[in-house]
């Protein structure tokens, strides 16, 4: 039967993950592979421990040269239509040819994410713009956003990766596991959030070739980027601010220009200012919908009709809030005698936190009757 082998003088070089595509490639054509694991550390045992494994792949554990030859008699009592051997990642690999002559030798050049991990590093990612890596098909707009969006988060995590955006990592199932109860559900990169809560892990970056895209958008657009701010503002509240608050706020933020602009150009107009407060709010009322629906929940956006009937929804919640906004004003300006900012300020703050409480469960909630079911 032919016997492939997969040598390098070195770990970390991809012998164990390209000798599983390998097998996997053979018994896709109809074949029964034998894989003898002949490295110490045993990485394709632990692998066939795992489930999913295809019947067709027998693993034989050959940790030592002595223990090649019942190796090899195992395989052959499997009667495989391959061997695929994996050695060990030294300078001794010559040692395991004394028991088997391979019909093939396979020496992989470039680095795997399963050895990178192996040899001891906890997050290995892959990076589109390190020396060796291409990233095909980006724009120079689409580019740029990357480059904004990398320096921001290096900044903030304190790194130097080439690309702390990837969404292409591995890391082991333990530190995930004890990573999971800090991380943000909402947060905007898996990746970003993992590497945030283990600042003192080890990462090993490796390039990869980024083909084209062949179907779907790239998901980085602007608005990504504004939901990273919202994030980082997250994080740097220790949690205290869910990211979606922080979006929903600010987005109440921009619409407060809409809202003061409004409210002066009425009372300029002659208007009273409960008058005039009631027009603002109604203004922003609207503005803040519609952004909120592009940049806050951007993932449950509302469209076509459901886009009307989730504003008209949100303008019967906000009435609740438009009733508060404008009774705190009036009373606050009142009080201050006069003083419009201020008093305009306390009833916008009354009305967002109800806003968001309410709509985020009402409108874009899970429980909201204007989801699609997925």
């Amino acid at each position: 039967m032919p016997t492939v082998a997969f040598v390098s003088p070195k770990g970390g070089a991809g012998k164990t993950t390209a000798s599983m595509l390998l097998a996997l490639g053979l018994v896709e054509q109809g074949h029964k592979v034998a894989m003898i694991d002949a490295d110490p550390n045993k990485p394709l045992v632990h692998w066939a421990s795992l489930p999913g494994r295809p019947p067709q792949i027998s693993v034989h554990a050959a940790p030592f040269e002595m223990d090649l030859p019942d190796a090899l008699r195992e395989a052959a009592w499997k009667k495989a239509d391959w061997i695929i051997l994996d050695t060990e990642g030294s300078a001794r690999v010559g040692l395991s040819f004394t028991a088997v002559k391979p019909d093939l030798v396979i020496t992989p050049l470039a680095s795997s994410m399963l050895e990178a991990l192996q040899a001891g590093h906890d997050i290995v990612s892959g990076s589109r713009f390190m020396a060796g890596a291409a990233e095909k098909g980006l724009s120079e707009r689409r580019r740029r956003l990357s480059d904004w969006g990398n320096r921001l988060t290096n900044r903030f995590l304190g790194t130097a990766l080439s690309d702390p955006l990837t969404g292409f990592f591995a890391t082991s199932r333990r530190l995930f596991l004890d990573s999971i109860p800090q991380m943000q559900a909402d947060g905007f990169k898996v990746f970003f959030d993992l590497v945030y809560h283990n600042r003192n892990v080890t990462i090993r970056e490796l390039p990869f070739d980024f083909q084209r895209r062949r179907h779907g958008e790239s998901k980085l657009q602007l608005y990504v980027l504004w939901l990273l701010a919202c994030d980082i503002v997250s994080k740097l509240s220790r949690g205290m601010l869910p990211p979606r608050l922080v979006s929903f706020v600010g987005v109440g933020l921009i619409g407060s220009i809409f809202h003061f602009s409004v409210l002066y150009a009425a009372m300029d107009l002659g208007a009273a200012f409960w008058v005039a407060q009631a027009i603002a709010t109604v203004v922003a009322m609207v503005f803040n919908f519609s952004i909120n629906n592009v940049l806050t929940y951007a993932d449950d956006r509302l469209r076509g009709t459901a886009f009307y009937k989730g504003l008209l929804l949100y303008g019967l919640v906000a009435s609740v809030g438009i009733v508060a906004n404008v009774s705190t004003a009036h009373i606050t300006y009142m009080s201050l005698q006069g003083h419009t900012f201020i008093a305009a300020s306390m009833g916008l703050v009354i009305d967002v936190i109800w806003r968001f409480v309410v709509s985020n469960r009402l409108i874009w909630g899970r429980s909201s009757a204007l989801r699609k079911p997925r």
